[in-house]
């Protein structure tokens, strides 16, 4: 069963920027992630302070997002550079 992935206007814009190649990679990881979301995986960390909050690693892009498993969903809240990822 995949979940559904939905992305803030933040994290559309980002993807808009990327190069082609970047992106593919971001989405594909993020279809990866929406088949099996609790599948361990060394490039996802859970956010400290938050109840499902968690951290993609691809590269130096950040992804920061937020699983709900009662409505099988994936909200991507923020795409970013490491360095600017995790300010508000």
């Amino acid at each position: 069963m995949s979940n559904t992935i939905y992305y803030s206007n933040q994290a559309q814009k980002y993807l808009l920027r990327l190069t082609p190649a970047k992106t593919k990679s971001v989405l594909t990881r993020l279809k990866f992630i929406a088949e099996s979301p609790t599948k361990p995986d060394n490039n996802i960390v859970k956010l400290v302070g938050s109840k499902s909050s968690y951290r993609l690693r691809i590269g130096n892009i950040r992804v920061i997002y937020y699983l709900d498993v009662e409505k099988t969903s994936i909200y991507v809240v923020k795409i970013a550079p490491r360095g600017s990822a995790y300010s508000s």
